[in-house]
């Protein structure tokens, strides 16, 4: 069974991300002067979500479906020729020798609280397409051991935590032209999740895996702009992330990039940028992350500070 943060290989090589049992994103794929090696084979790096279209599309059109209007990829179960398991790879790299293992090893037993099998590692680490500067995506299954697992890391924000120029380094990395945050707003928001740290030089994220959560068919309607107040935050380091909002006609936001998982609190007023969507039923959400990069789109906690900040 595929579930959210395995790696699924297809016969021809292709390495997908699962957002879920139903939605998978090319994330690499064999390129002979790629400039990466997993056993004899070379590999390239998807730079971006319209990027992995384009390449599905001139290469392999059958991964490309619709739903609801918006194209998403999936392997249908003929083309997969193995699922990756992030604790299964955690595992497998207790003992060996590379520095990136290693470091591995020192965060599962940092995160001594969690059991074995509840945590792994994902991304090119999972995919043996990992390289020296790879940050490390740690997973955790099940919320009871995330929230440990975060409390944990806050405990050690001294040892593991992130500096100001890591904190600037990081931001620039993954917003190369820019955040739809200012730093010191999107610096605000990131310290108090408590789910970003540094091992050495080598930075970690912590990422969840529940219970797969059960979206109804929605209808894109426009990109649009709202303020609001959220009313149940409980899921909002799932994948996608939700947030039940108070609202005239939305009843929810969902986002479908890390950048926003845990960006609001229960009681807050947000503002969001993203697509509306019409559900079955006749409600409203407004999604952000229509992409992976979600340009434009973006959720943030009003207040008086950071009122100041954006005037």
């Amino acid at each position: 069974m595929v579930q959210s943060r395995d790696f699924i290989e297809t016969f021809e090589g292709l390495l997908f991300a699962a957002i879920n049992s139903k939605i998978h994103f090319l994330r690499y794929f064999p390129l002979a002067d790629g400039d990466r090696m997993r056993s004899s084979t070379a590999y390239a790096k998807v730079a971006s979500t319209d990027a992995s279209f384009d390449y599905l599309e001139q290469n392999y059109p059958g991964y490309i479906f619709k739903r609801d209007g918006l194209r998403l990829q999936r392997c249908p179960d003929d083309k997969i020729k193995s699922v990756l398991h992030p604790a299964e790879k955690l595992h497998s790299l207790r003992g060996s020798d590379t520095e990136l293992a290693g470091k591995c090893t020192v965060l599962s037993d940092l995160f001594n609280v969690v059991p074995a099998g509840k945590k792994g590692v994902t991304g090119s680490i999972l995919a043996d397409l990992a390289t020296p500067g790879s940050d490390i995506d740690f997973v955790i299954y099940g919320r009871e051991y995330f929230d440990l697992t975060r409390s944990v890391l806050r405990d050690l924000q001294d040892e593991f935590g992130l500096g100001r120029i890591s904190w600037r380094q990081y931001y620039e990395k993954r917003f190369p032209e820019g955040g739809w945050l200012g730093f010191e707003e999107w610096l605000w928001h990131e310290k108090r999740k408590f789910n970003l740290g540094r091992i050495e030089d080598t930075l970690f994220n912590l990422l969840l895996v529940d219970d797969e959560i059960s979206l109804t068919s929605g209808r894109p309607v426009k990109k649009m702009k709202i303020r609001c107040r959220v009313v149940d935050a409980s899921q909002a380091f799932n994948v996608p992330a939700v947030y039940v909002v108070d609202h005239e006609f939305v009843n929810t936001v969902i986002s479908f990039t890390h950048t926003y998982t845990g960006q609001a609190r229960e009681g807050e007023q947000i503002e969001v940028f993203g697509m509306l969507e019409r559900t079955e039923g006749g409600g409203g959400r407004l999604v952000v992350g229509t992409t992976r990069e979600a340009a434009g789109e973006y959720i943030r906690v009003v207040s008086e500070r950071h009122e100041k900040q954006n005037l």
